[in-house]
């Protein structure tokens, strides 16, 4: 891992890496990354989990890459946005992340059917 990463600061002279994953080796990744002079995103991957177990898995990964981020000030970036709409149950109705992803697609289709303005007698907002 720490070659790839070195690969990947020193000859595609990239400033920074995602990484995804769970637990130990996500944290142990994002400091090797580190002492490599790459910035992290860091970014749990829990699909599946009910959440009780997702909670406590967050807040396992939030607590490491907190410490992360004193030690490394700027460099450090926990990811817990979009992605946990479709791959974490309970956001978005559906027993697995394919069919909430189909669901999203479907309502996104719907949004942009929608009519604004004109002969409907609504106003876009502004």
């Amino acid at each position: 891992m720490r070659r790839d990463l070195e690969v990947i600061a020193r000859n595609l002279h990239c400033t920074a890496v995602m990484l995804i994953g769970d637990g130990k080796r996500l944290i142990d990744a994002a400091r090797t990354a580190l002492e490599t002079g790459l910035g992290v995103y860091i970014r749990p991957s829990v699909p599946e989990l009910a959440q009780p177990k997702l909670l406590e898995r967050l807040d396992a990964v939030a607590e490491a890459a907190e410490e992360l981020r004193r030690e490394h000030p700027g460099r450090v970036t926990l990811l817990v946005g979009s992605e946990f709409s479709d791959t974490v149950p309970g956001i978005v109705p559906g027993p697995r992340s394919f069919l909430r992803l189909k669901l999203i697609y479907r309502f996104h289709r719907v949004l942009r059917r929608r009519p604004t303005g004109g002969s409907t007698g609504c106003s876009p907002p502004p």
